[in-house]
């Protein structure tokens, strides 16, 4: 069981851990043991609840519209993953405001309706912290 948590982390990097225990689908108790196996023998790590392979993955913009349920929802986007959406966006429509943004992330992220607040705060701090610079 390790081994496919380990494999479903290869593949879906970053991954939040309930996507990974719904993708095996084993028992809490088991679930448990085989990810912190999966971690000493397989180089996987969880880091601000999420699973990541052995080397930071490459953060980018993912559309999820076709993606399982759980990986629409704002909290299965890793922060990186969000600042690599704002930077598409930003790129794309350079003219886009801080307030026009969390719509057009979770436009391009293909994320479940009602994702926008989430999104929005995350975006606040990006830009709070100086990672993001918007018009107006």
């Amino acid at each position: 069981m390790a081994g496919l948590f380990a494999q479903v982390v290869a593949v879906e990097a970053p991954v939040p851990e309930d996507v990974v225990l719904a993708r095996i689908g084993a028992p809490p108790a088991a679930a448990a043991q085989a990810l912190a196996l999966a971690a000493k023998l397989h180089g996987i790590r969880k880091q601000g609840g999420f699973w990541l392979g052995e080397a930071d993955p490459a953060f980018a913009a993912r559309d999820r519209r076709a993606a399982h349920p759980l990986l629409r929802r704002a909290a299965a986007v890793h922060p990186k993953e969000v600042e690599a959406a704002a930077r598409a966006l930003l790129e794309a429509r350079p003219a886009t405001t801080e307030a026009e943004a969390a719509a057009g992330i979770v436009r391009l992220l293909g994320l479940e309706a009602g994702s926008e607040a989430a999104i929005g705060a995350r975006i606040a701090v990006l830009a709070g912290a100086g990672a993001l610079r918007f018009a107006g």
